[in-house]
């Protein structure tokens, strides 16, 4: 935390918009990596966008099908972080895991129980994830996005490994097609109705949805959110909803003033941070915007704050 206090001054010395560009001068939204998987028998290819000349812990972003949300989670994360001068969401390492047998890892509804989604949860827990979290400084929020069989696997990671998975967007989800559903939406129920939950779980619908059963389930609980998209297609809503559930995630991220003092902003991402669940440190442009309004106020008081905090 002391190095806050010279992190002020450091960015008033800089452009806060530059990154380091390739020798090439192209333009790359992330990398490919391997993983050798013992459970799922096979290797597997991910990609990878970690934001550049950050410090502080991220939060970790699971997209599933890889090959087709990758883009447009990184897009939106990127827009969210550096398009306004205070940051909406905060900065995080986006992973898009790619397709190698879909119906096996993310199986329809009707296909649950045949130790598919089984094996390819134990991947994700027992091998993506430690290796993950021994590469990159993570915070311990993992966020998962889905669409359609995606969308409902993401909600079944939910109720099957509550301590690890708290945050979820599910993309016009299956969620009302199949009596196999039924008990992960009650259970996702009885997850928001515990006492202090930090679950938060978004679910953007076209063509299918959580049904008559969002009203009983979910509806009252202030961890969720549901939206339609009727102008679009089931194949084109994730551009929008991707969006909209960071969004809704991430909502009170962003303070609503730009000129608070240092040890303003301790208590106020302090307060984000219990509100959320994980541990947020300062954002960069948020100290970046203060300072430029009022460097005077990081006094002595505030870098004694910053000290105790």
């Amino acid at each position: 935390m002391l190095k806050l206090i010279t992190q002020v001054i450091a960015l008033l010395l800089i452009a806060s918009g530059l990154h380091a560009q390739p020798a090439d001068n192209s333009i790359a939204i992330g990398t490919k990596e391997k993983i050798t998987s013992r459970i799922l028998k096979e290797d597997r290819e991910i990609f990878v966008y970690k934001p550049e000349k950050v410090n502080v812990r991220l939060s970790l972003i699971l997209v599933f099908d890889g090959e087709s949300l990758f883009s447009p989670v990184v897009s939106a994360v990127q827009f969210m972080n550096h398009a306004q001068e205070l940051p909406q969401i905060p900065e995080a390492v986006v992973v898009g895991i790619p397709n190698t047998d879909r119906n096996r890892d993310m199986p329809i509804p009707q296909m649950y129980g045949k130790e598919g989604e089984e094996n390819f949860s134990r991947f994700l827990a027992e091998e993506l994830i430690p290796m993950l979290t021994q590469k990159y400084r993570l915070n311990g929020q993992i966020v998962l996005i889905g669409h359609s069989q995606g969308g409902l696997f993401v909600s079944y990671l939910l109720t099957r490994s509550p301590d690890l998975y708290k945050t979820v967007i599910a993309l016009d989800a299956p969620m009302d097609v199949d009596v196999k559903v039924a008990g992960i939406k009650q259970k996702i129920g009885q997850q928001l109705e515990v006492a202090g939950s930090k679950v938060r779980y978004a679910s953007l619908e076209m063509a299918f949805g959580w049904g008559k059963d969002w009203e009983t389930t979910m509806a009252k609980s202030k961890g969720t959110v549901r939206l339609t998209y009727p102008n679009e297609t089931h194949e084109s809503m994730p551009f929008k909803a991707i969006y909209d559930g960071l969004k809704f995630i991430y909502q009170g991220f962003a303070p609503t003033k730009r000129d608070m003092t240092l040890n303003g902003l301790l208590h106020y991402y302090k307060d984000v941070s219990e509100a959320l669940g994980y541990e947020y440190e300062i954002p960069s442009a948020v100290l970046l915007a203060s300072a430029n309004r009022k460097i005077m106020d990081i006094r002595k008081d505030d870098a004694l704050a910053l000290l105790s905090f």
